[in-house]
């Protein structure tokens, strides 16, 4: 019950809490039901949300997305990074927008040089 009055919480939002992440579906006196991306139902006690934090996705108009990927040593690193973050500006529109893409290379991996892409 206390979960239908919360403001923060309606259905239809992207929540994560509890190690799950998906759209409520339903929110009911004594359970919670949230559907994960790959469609699976998940039902939590309201208790569980209660008590433990969330993150409502649905709240925040705009959001920072990290992509974490690697090339291999040989590759030219300069011509990674530019390809990399005039693909990303491109296609996210990013110069309309008034943000940068952020590039950095983060560890030598086994088998790759990884790096870091950010974004808004």
């Amino acid at each position: 019950m206390v979960l239908s009055f919360r403001k923060n919480l309606n259905i239809g939002n992207w929540v994560e809490t509890n190690g799950y992440a998906g759209e409520v579906i339903d929110i009911n006196l004594n359970y919670f039901v949230i559907r994960e991306a790959d469609n699976n139902m998940v039902v939590l006690p309201n208790k569980t949300i209660l008590e433990n934090p969330f993150k409502n996705y649905s709240l925040t108009t705009k959001m920072r997305i990290s992509i974490e990927c690697g090339v291999e040593y040989g590759a030219d690193l300069k011509k990674v990074e530019k390809l990399t973050t005039e693909t990303i500006r491109k296609n996210f529109n990013q110069d309309e927008i008034g943000k940068k893409v952020e590039f950095y290379f983060t560890e030598f991996g086994d088998s790759s040089i990884n790096f870091l892409c950010r974004f808004r």
